[in-house]
């Protein structure tokens, strides 16, 4: 029930084994010790808006899906314009 789950987790905020001042405290304390801490910093925030956002990977799969959908639609151009001529008995020479 909710007044369970709130309870819960009224427990667990309240028995937590770090609180969250130890924790700024301790956070601090490590960046003073350590000052420079280039290593933590995400490799996301060096990637360009393009690559960040996938649009290469993507832009490669619209390509491959275009031209897949084009070589589909030439064949089935030429299957259903010779079936047409056959049909009517008149098959053109390519």
């Amino acid at each position: 029930s909710l007044k369970a789950n709130a309870q819960r987790f009224k427990s667990m905020i309240a028995t937590k084994p770090v609180s969250a001042e130890t924790l700024l405290v301790k956070w601090t304390e490590f960046v003073a010790q350590h000052k420079n801490l280039d290593n933590l910093i995400s490799y996301g925030a060096q990637l360009n808006f393009f690559v960040y956002h996938s649009l290469d990977v993507l832009s490669f799969f619209a390509a491959v899906i275009f031209s897949v959908l084009a070589v589909i639609f030439v064949v089935l151009r030429s299957v259903l314009r010779d079936a047409v001529a056959s049909a009517r008995g008149t098959l053109s020479p390519r």
